[in-house]
């Protein structure tokens, strides 16, 4: 396997190779940095390059690093893009085969984008990576903390030929590895275990991500989990997901935003304050819990957040709070409304604590950039 940390083992010695080391330390505009990564831009091969016989730095390595460049642009308050472009001297059958496959590994929260790669054939002959050749998986997992790996392998290497691959990273994202689970109990428990069951996983899995977009743009699904407590009667679904432009930017310095990034139905009375009503108000079950974790960008720490609210009624109870934790702003609210049928003259009452709730679930953290 051949990845940027092991570029040594396999005879690219880092600290001594042919070409320059370019750390391009943007401060310019971030929209100039984008439209210079639009798409795969590739740098010329040299006919020097391509009728280079020997190693220049260890006679007897397969394969040599000719340059690797990164270019940074912390230039956005939320995200941080680190580019890299790699490329790679084949002089041998040895050095052809120690090549593929290519792994790019990263924590969760940071995101593996924009990957190309192609081989460069003695005679000039260009072939390029398929994008349905790159392959995403999980790489290590230990309690909280999760790698994923992506893979992908550069057709028609062979001693002679020029390897050249790049790709994104994109880091400290205020959205980034967010963790939303939602547990059910009772009748809800047994509804969302049958809708689990109707569909296949990838099936499932687009639900999901349709639900996290209704409300939230440019959501991408990065995992999730089912547990289900048949005894219990409990049914939880734990997600992983990426929301990078979630944030609303404030002056220079701060960002605003919901931890509820995603809204829950619950039926309340449809009258328009002031109506008289007349007939009876019927509630239907309901009862959830829901858990949101959003890990704060390096840098940022919590100036504001959305008030607490617990009611307790005759009908319903609401319990809504916001806290930190472990550098984390984490959101739990719970919701149970009993099946009753109310009296017309208690509309008000049953109006407020909808309103309350929906005040409450659409509360916005603040944060600031302390350094």
């Amino acid at each position: 396997m051949f990845t940027p940390a092991l570029l040594s083992s396999l005879g690219l010695r880092l600290s001594r190779f042919r070409g320059p080391l370019y750390l391009l330390c943007l401060m310019g505009l971030a929209a100039t940095a984008q439209a210079f990564w639009f798409g795969a831009q590739w740098r010329e091969v040299t006919s020097e390059e391509l009728a280079m016989t020997e190693p220049q730095v260890d006679p007897e390595a397969g394969a040599e690093l000719l340059f690797k460049e990164l270019e940074i642009d912390d230039t956005n308050i939320r995200d941080s893009f680190y580019r890299y472009y790699i490329r790679i001297k084949v002089f041998n059958e040895r050095g052809a085969e120690e090549i593929n496959p290519i792994e790019l590994e990263a924590p969760r929260d940071v995101r593996i984008r924009d990957i190309a790669g192609r081989v460069v054939k003695p005679d000039g002959t260009i072939i390029q990576l398929d994008k349905d050749e790159i392959f995403t998986r999980e790489s290590f997992r230990y309690q909280d903390e999760r790698w994923k790996k992506r893979s992908f392998s550069l057709p028609g290497v062979e001693p002679g030929c020029i390897v050249e691959y790049q790709w994104e990273e994109v880091r400290e994202g205020l959205a980034q590895g967010v963790i939303f689970k939602f547990s059910s109990s009772g009748a809800n428990a047994a509804y969302e275990r049958s809708l689990y069951q109707r569909f296949t996983r990838s099936a499932y899995e687009r639900v999901l991500t349709e639900w996290l977009r209704r409300d939230t743009r440019e959501v991408e699904l990065d995992d999730w989990s089912v547990e289900d407590d048949r005894a219990e009667n409990t049914f939880a679904v734990e997600v992983a997901f990426d929301a990078p432009m979630y944030a609303q930017r404030l002056g220079g310095r701060m960002l605003i935003f919901r931890p509820f990034m995603t809204s829950r139905p619950a039926n309340g009375p449809s009258a328009e304050a002031g109506d008289v009503r007349t007939e009876p108000i019927v509630l239907n079950y309901r009862n959830y819990e829901e858990t949101i974790r959003v890990t704060l960008p390096e840098g940022f720490a919590v100036d504001e957040l959305p008030e607490s609210v617990v009611v307790k009624e005759d009908f319903g109870e609401l319990d809504v709070h916001y806290r930190t934790e472990d550098g984390a702003i984490v959101a739990e609210r719970k919701l149970l409304l009993r099946e009753v049928t109310l009296p017309p003259e208690d509309l008000n009452r049953v109006r407020a604590f909808f309103q309350t709730r929906e005040r409450a679930e659409k509360g916005r953290a603040v944060i600031i950039r302390v350094r």
